[in-house]
């Protein structure tokens, strides 16, 4: 009686087959959905890279302000298009010999005895460059801008970022 209803089981489970033909379906379909899953990750991958691109970041020279600040803000210049995303990576302020440059993002603060200080990301009290390891992001629409103040020269600023279409920004934090 046993080994009728064992006989019965394994018809009803494999539709007449055997066991292990049918643990091997299982197998086989898992596999399947697996290589499936790493093709689309591997695609996800590949559409990243793709939409990285090297950026160079050059803003118009800022020619001896005298005694006020003044403001290098050109958003087309200093930041990205619609639908992308930059991931700023060096900054370089070069041609000054006194006095202060300020990078902030977003529009400057109106000038008043007390300026807007809360988008302020770093300040150069002589020339240099800043590295940024991932800690700048600019969303499309944002902007860098830089403040000079007391200058003695000209004010040069350069740098680099790398820019991905938007919609790709969680991949590329992961």
């Amino acid at each position: 009686m046993e080994s009728q209803s064992l006989a019965e089981l394994q018809r009803r489970v494999t539709g007449g087959g055997s066991i292990k033909a049918a643990a091997g379906i299982g197998i086989e379909a898992a596999l399947g959905r697996l290589i499936c899953a790493l093709e689309a990750d591997r695609q996800r991958k590949r559409d990243l890279v793709q939409s990285l691109h090297l950026v160079p970041i050059v803003m118009p020279p800022l020619i001896a302000p005298g005694a006020g600040p003044a403001n290098i803000s050109v958003p087309d210049a200093g930041g990205p298009h619609d639908g992308f995303i930059w991931d700023v990576r060096r900054l370089s302020a070069t041609g000054f010999t006194a006095g202060s440059v300020t990078l902030s993002v977003g529009p400057p603060g109106a000038a008043s005895a007390a300026p807007n200080t809360q988008n302020n990301i770093a300040t150069w009290n002589s020339t240099g460059s800043f590295f940024f390891s991932g800690g700048l992001l600019l969303n499309q629409r944002d902007h860098l801008v830089f403040t000079a103040a007391g200058i003695t020269g000209n004010v040069l600023i350069t740098g680099m970022a790398v820019e991905m279409d938007a919609d790709l920004l969680g991949e590329y934090l992961l």
